[in-house]
């Protein structure tokens, strides 16, 4: 599946863009709510859920 890798410090805010971001590209792209584990350097393990972002939210500038 979809992986992450986020450099810096992410706010709570950006934690929940990517997580929405790898749930468009998951299995679950079309579910209500999809389950994304997050892992952070000295933090215990943790899960969201979210509702992955529909196609037109995702800038085009962001497509490889």
């Amino acid at each position: 599946g979809p992986f992450a890798l986020i450099d810096g410090s992410p706010t709570a805010a950006d934690l929940e863009l990517a997580a929405r971001l790898l749930a468009r590209y998951s299995q679950g792209r079309d579910a209500d709510c999809v389950t994304i584990g997050i892992e952070r350097p000295g933090r215990p393990g943790e899960v969201q859920a979210v509702a992955p972002l529909l196609p037109e939210a995702v800038p085009k500038a962001w497509h490889v």
